[in-house]
């Protein structure tokens, strides 16, 4: 069949408007109207517009001088959100000025706030450790100047089996130092075996590596350690202290300082009596604490209600700021020490020479260093004043790691131990 046949054929069916019109084809989808004119339509021919606004917004409504002729109706659509004036974003997000907003400023930004706080009204300060500083307590310095005599980090009776575990390594050298070495050592503590000590070493590289985050340091390395540090002195019945993992205790409302956000600390160390009678003394100051859920802390969490925390632990990266732990630690013990004298004159009673402490004392590590941080009060006892930094040790070496034992031990031997003594019957 011919193409003209195929023409012929086709007007024969159409209309002759259409007929003589070239075939195209037609798309399948539906066309939709137009919500506005295109722009080349000429200003005179375009309809007149009236704006009608509604919860959905502004929009343009078209109204001919004639009647409009019918279209299809467009897909209906939700109302449009409204659109914020810039003056009603900036107070929408803005924070209130009547309240302590932690949100909206720098850790740096909120220091310099506490620390500019009003006379009378508390604050706080973040203060260089420097003996010299007329506010550092006389027991604090005392306790400093102890951790810094030199003194035995390794079990004398261990000598043989740490030459003998370290002879293959390139550090043998390093072991047979005699100044290591001391019977008096084990007076504050078991010293760990070196096969535990390499693990931690190897666990701790892992983590820098990796480049993993608080949480698996905390499991890989942290914990592990703190635990045989404590626990040891606990089986050896030196004292009675524990490690409670607690990153999600938050501070009781009624015990955080003014002008401070609210902060978490990762781990305490608290003391755990064995003692039926002495564990029934530490229920009964807790009831006789006046608040809603009792607790012998400035928490609730369930782990630490009973047992009074006796040194906290802040748990950081190498690479995170160190404003952010600082404040972080000042907020926590500074409502401990709001805790602190509302149980003072409950457990006045217990003590014959009552005496409220100087200092409280935590744990920073950052990484793979250890640093002890104190916390006392100004002579007003309304200012609280966070001492940083004294250096334990670290966990890039099985020596750093045995230094670290030491001190801890030290610390729970001079200062843990007598804290406990205001929760004893």
């Amino acid at each position: 069949m011919r193409n003209s046949d195929i023409e012929n054929w086709r007007s024969s069916l159409l209309p002759p408007t259409e007929a003589n019109e070239p075939y195209t084809s037609q798309p399948l989808k539906r066309s939709r109207a137009l919500i506005s004119p295109p722009m080349s339509v000429d200003r005179q021919h375009s309809p007149s517009k009236r704006r009608r606004g509604d919860g959905g917004g502004t929009e343009l409504f078209e109204r001919g001088n004639e009647q409009e002729a019918p279209r299809e109706e467009a897909t209906p659509r939700p109302p449009r959100s409204i659109r914020l004036t810039d003056a009603t974003s900036i107070a929408s997000s803005s924070p209130s000025r009547t309240g302590y907003s932690s949100r909206s400023s720098s850790p740096r930004k909120q220091l310099f706030g506490l620390s500019n706080m009003p006379e009378g009204q508390g604050g706080a300060e973040v203060c260089t450790l420097d003996l010299e500083d007329e506010r550092m307590p006389t027991e604090l310095v005392e306790l400093l100047l102890h951790l810094e005599k030199p003194a035995p980090i390794l079990d004398q009776h261990m000598r043989p089996e740490f030459e003998k575990h370290y002879k293959p390594s390139r550090t043998a050298q390093r072991w047979m130092d005699s100044t290591l070495y001391g019977g008096e050592r084990r007076n504050i503590g078991p010293t760990p075996h070196p096969d535990f000590v390499d693990d931690i070493v190897r666990q701790a590289r892992e983590c820098d590596k990796s480049l993993l985050d608080e949480g698996a340091w905390s499991h890989m390395v942290y914990y592990p350690l703190l635990r045989c540090i404590v626990e040891s002195r606990r089986s050896a019945n030196i004292d009675e202290l524990l490690v409670v993992p607690c990153s999600s205790a938050s501070i009781d409302p009624r015990y955080r300082m003014a002008g401070a956000p609210f902060k978490k600390i990762d781990f305490a160390i608290v003391y755990a009596p064995r003692e039926t009678s002495a564990n029934d003394h530490l229920r009964l100051l807790m009831q006789e604490a006046p608040a809603p859920e009792p607790s012998l802390n400035h928490t609730s969490y369930l782990g630490l209600r009973s047992r009074p925390i006796t040194l906290s632990v802040e748990v950081k990266r190498t690479t995170d700021s160190t404003d952010t732990a600082k404040l972080q630690l000042l907020t926590w013990l500074g409502s401990q020490w709001n805790k602190i004298d509302e149980l003072f004159p409950l457990v006045v009673p217990q003590i014959s020479s009552p005496r409220r402490p100087a200092y409280i004392l935590s744990l920073l590590i950052q990484g793979h260093d250890w640093s002890l941080v104190a916390s006392s009060r100004d002579s007003d006892k309304k200012r609280v004043l966070l001492w940083h930094k004294f250096p334990l040790g670290d966990t890039q070496t099985a020596l750093g790691v045995y230094k670290i034992v030491q001190k801890v031990q030290q610390l729970a031997q001079t200062a843990l131990v007598p804290y406990c003594h205001l929760f004893q019957p």
